[in-house]
């Protein structure tokens, strides 16, 4: 698997997108402005940005509830993890080659990998076109969440950012070498996107290719991106 997006947490998602907006980068809704939980940044190649409401995004309470009370370790620890840590990065996403993720999470069980789902997630975006994909959670926080790919591809063909940003050319990630052997599962070798880095957990920061100078965090919603 290789990278995906990154995730970045705001507590307002319609003031995050016009501070970004800004910035110089054009945004798209994930679904009608009114009731979006995310919005996406695009790249015309490689992993993207987005921005999500984590309030937002948590199941209805009575959903969130059976599944926390059976599944206790998977996407609701996830998604409580995610509602405790301040703005900016805060998860990372893998996503396999082929839209179906089922045959990576059975092979991955099947070497004793704890991991929950995979749970199918469908959006409509403003264009109409309904956009589904399947998403793993690792029961270790630590390591990053798993997707299939989105089909169909919702990437436009065409992007345009007036601040030069033309991709991500790193994503600075901090592990931990014990969580080594579970990187080797679930990450391409040939990954070109993501820097293993011993340190703090988590996305460090996002460089970005084509960006003239790095972003404040108060525009970011304290998201570190910095020039590649």
């Amino acid at each position: 698997m290789r990278s995906s997006h990154i995730l970045c947490k705001v507590h307002d998602l319609k003031t995050a997108v016009k501070d970004y907006q800004d910035l110089g980068f054009t945004v798209e809704w994930g679904d009608e402005p009114e009731k979006a939980i995310n919005a996406l940044i695009w790249f015309e190649r490689g992993p993207f940005i987005e921005l999500i409401d984590a309030d937002a995004a948590q199941p209805p309470k009575a959903i969130a509830w059976l599944l926390g009370r059976f599944f206790p370790t998977g996407m609701i620890a996830r998604f409580n993890h995610w509602q405790q840590m301040p703005e900016g990065w805060v998860e990372l996403a893998l996503e396999t080659h082929g839209t179906d993720i089922q045959p990576e999470v059975k092979a991955l069980k099947r070497r004793d990998f704890k991991i929950s789902g995979p749970f199918t997630n469908k959006r409509r975006p403003p264009n109409g076109c309904l956009i589904t994909t399947q998403t793993a959670f690792p029961h270790n926080m630590r390591l990053p969440i798993l997707m299939g790919a989105y089909r169909p591809d919702p990437r436009p063909k065409s992007i345009f950012h007036a601040n030069g940003a033309v991709g991500i050319s790193c994503i600075s990630f901090g592990y931990n070498p014990k969580d080594q052997r579970d990187w080797e599962q679930i990450l391409d070798q040939n990954d070109p996107w993501l820097a293993l880095e011993s340190g703090r957990i988590g996305v460090g920061h996002v460089s970005l290719l084509g960006l003239r100078e790095a972003l404040p965090l108060e525009k970011t919603h304290g998201a570190v991106i910095v020039p590649g």
